[in-house]
C-alpha cells in the first residue's frame, strides 16, 4: 500500500479566539466532491474495466469506499471521488475503507459514510502499530449500527421491533431479520410474520392455543396499526431521489432530510425548498413504537 497524494483541504472554521467548534468538529461537511462525473456507484465501478490489480483487493469494496479507477493500465492507482485523494499498491489484506480512512481522515466522504469513531480507531491503531490484528470496527451504514460480521442482536429496523411488540422472541426475529434484509435494507413485518408462521419454524409463533378471542380481536387490530405505521415510516425514511437507500443527510441551511448518501453528492439545491446547499450533515432516523401491545 502506497499514498501518492491528496487534494484535500482541512475543512471547518478558525476556532482560534473564541473557541468555538469548527465545522470539521460538528461533523458538517462544506466541500463539494472533487470528481462529481464520480458521484454514482455505478460510474466508479465502470470505471474498473481495465484495472490491473483485480486480483488483490475487491473492486465492490473500494467502490463503496469511494475509490474510482484513474485510468492507468500500468499501476493499480484509485482515486476518491470526493477529496480526491490517491492511494495505490493494493495488497491482498488492505480494506478499501480503513485505508481510506487511514490515508485521508478529512475527506468529508468518509466522515459521512463510517463516522468518526471509526477514523479515530483507526487512527489510533496505525499509532500503535497493530497492522496485523483483526479488530471489529464498526462502521455507521445505511441500514443501521453492523459490525464487520454483519451480526447484530437489535437491528434498527420499526418491522422487527412490530413483530417483537406481537410477542415473538426477539433473536429469531433477529436472525430471520438479518438473512431476509437485502441491499435496499426493506423490510415488512408482513414478510416476517409469513415466515415465522411457515411451518419450518412452528416453535418461533406464540402459543395460539392459549391466546382468547379477544386476545386474538386485539392482535389483528393492532398488527394492522403497526403495519399503517411501518408503512408511513418506510415512506419518511426512504430517499426521495432514488426511492430505493434510506435517508441520511441533513441539508444546511434548510434543515431537510430527505436523500440518501450518495444522491446528496449530485445536488446543490435541496429538493424540497430549492434552496443552496451549503453544507450537509450525516443524520440518523430513530422509529419509535409509539403504542405498545
Amino acid at each position: 500500500m502506497s499514498l501518492i497524494q491528496s487534494t484535500m483541504a482541512p475543512a471547518g472554521v478558525s476556532t482560534e479566539g473564541n473557541k468555538r467548534p469548527s465545522y470539521s468538529e460538528l461533523a458538517v461537511a462544506t466541500e463539494r466532491p472533487k470528481n462529481r462525473a464520480m458521484v454514482s456507484k455505478k460510474a466508479r465501478l465502470q470505471s474498473f474495466q481495465k484495472w490491473s490489480g483485480k486480483q488483490e483487493v475487491k473492486i465492490e469494496d473500494l467502490v463503496s469506499a469511494g475509490f474510482y479507477f484513474t485510468g492507468h493500465e500500468d499501476d493499480d492507482s484509485t482515486r476518491c471521488f470526493a477529496c480526491g485523494g490517491i492511494v495505490k499498491d493494493w495488497e491482498v489484506t488492505d480494506d478499501a475503507m480503513v485505508e481510506h480512512a487511514r490515508h485521508f481522515p478529512s475527506c468529508f466522504f468518509v466522515r459521512q459514510a463510517v463516522g468518526q469513531d471509526f477514523i479515530d480507531t483507526v487512527k489510533a491503531l496505525s499509532e500503535t502499530d497493530i497492522s496485523n490484528s483483526r479488530v471489529k470496527l464498526t462502521k455507521q451504514s445505511d441500514c443501521g449500527l453492523l459490525t464487520n460480521d454483519s451480526q447484530t442482536k437489535h437491528p434498527s429496523d420499526p418491522a422487527v421491533q412490530a413483530v417483537v411488540d406481537l410477542g415473538f422472541d426477539l433473536d429469531t426475529v433477529a436472525k430471520l431479520a438479518l438473512s431476509l434484509k437485502t441491499d435496499s435494507c426493506t423490510l415488512t413485518s408482513d414478510q416476517l410474520i409469513d415466515q415465522l408462521y411457515d411451518e419450518s419454524t412452528p416453535s418461533s409463533s406464540p402459543d395460539i392455543k392459549s391466546l382468547t378471542s379477544n386476545s386474538i380481536t386485539h392482535c389483528t387490530d393492532s398488527l394492522e396499526i403497526l403495519q399503517s405505521q411501518n408503512m408511513e415510516l418506510r415512506q419518511i425514511s426512504t430517499c426521495k431521489i432514488c426511492l430505493d437507500q434510506p435517508v441520511a443527510i441533513v441539508f444546511l441551511p434548510c434543515g431537510h432530510f430527505v436523500t440518501c448518501l450518495e444522491c446528496s453528492y449530485e445536488l446543490r439545491k435541496c429538493p424540497v425548498c430549492r434552496g443552496i446547499i451549503q453544507g450537509t450533515v450525516r443524520g440518523y432516523l430513530q422509529s419509535r413504537i409509539t403504542e405498545r401491545l
